[in-house]
């Protein structure tokens, strides 16, 4: 992160996931729908009740800012959740800047960036063991790349390649089982052209035929790597349970999935 003071000023405006680059945040109900449970170590009591609409609208904002503020990134502590909310009031009550001077704030910008980088490297020793044991389950095999899978259907002998559209079904999780984007809960499949797909995905679709399925585990080097994602820390394994249902070829790229925002897939 190269500059925290923008960040902070942008980030309610802009989103972490995307098609291919940062775009206007659309607020819609899949955002919220979609944000992955906190770590029990992190869970605070909530006193603030959600008697009223304007309530939930207030915290629903709430969590907005935490998943687009990069606040994941960080594994806070409850503790160090609270201090966050202190530094909030403090700003409200028109308190004099904690930090003002700029050797302070730089301090302060090394110490985040620290941070961050201890918990991306701390996501992908859990996802290397993660890896590993699933690796050791009955079915599943690894690519060259490091992509695991388990081929639940092979489908027809027909296979998709770059310059493929598929019209696919998908459930991408968390290693936890959060469930971050599904088809499924929109009711309607997403057509993707494969060269715009993160290279795991790409690599695995290509695996399997018309009415395959399969499931896949994702490293990050071959997904975000130490970038964070919207409710996706950076460092993080992806599972995705995918069925392609249909390999259209030859045809032009679609720049836009039809029908459905694929946001956490392409690059």
């Amino acid at each position: 992160m190269d500059n925290w003071k923008d960040l902070f000023v942008v980030s309610t405006l802009y989103s972490g996931l995307s098609l291919h680059a940062l775009e206007p945040v659309v607020v819609e109900e899949a955002l919220f729908a979609s944000l992955p449970e906190a770590p029990a170590k992190n869970v605070l009591s909530t006193t603030v009740g959600q008697n009223t609409q304007h309530d939930r609208h207030w915290q629903a904002y709430g969590q907005f800012i935490f998943y687009n503020t990069g606040l994941t990134s960080f594994g806070l502590t409850a503790q160090e959740f609270e201090q966050i909310i202190a530094g909030m009031k403090s700003a409200l009550n028109g308190e004099n800047p904690i930090l003002s001077t700029k050797e302070e704030i730089n301090k302060m910008q090394q110490f985040l960036e620290d941070k961050e980088k201890e918990q991306v490297a701390n996501n992908k020793k859990l996802g290397d063991v993660f890896l590993k044991a699933k690796l050791a389950e009955q079915g599943f095999q690894k690519t060259p790349s490091g992509v695991v899978y388990k081929i639940i259907q092979p489908g027809n002998a027909k296979r998709a390649n770059d310059d493929s559209n598929i019209s696919i079904d998908y459930i991408g999780k968390s290693t936890n089982g959060k469930v971050f984007e599904s088809t499924y809960e929109r009711n309607e499949k997403a057509v993707v052209y494969v060269g715009s797909l993160v290279p795991g995905f790409s690599e695995i679709v290509k695996l399997i035929g018309e009415g395959g399925e399969v499931q896949a585990f994702i490293p990050p080097d071959l997904a975000y790597g130490d970038e964070t994602v919207g409710p996706i820390p950076g460092g993080s394994v992806l599972d995705f349970s995918i069925k392609v249902h249909e390999i259209i070829q030859p045809m032009l790229k679609i720049e836009e999935p039809k029908g459905i925002d694929l946001k956490t897939l392409l690059k």
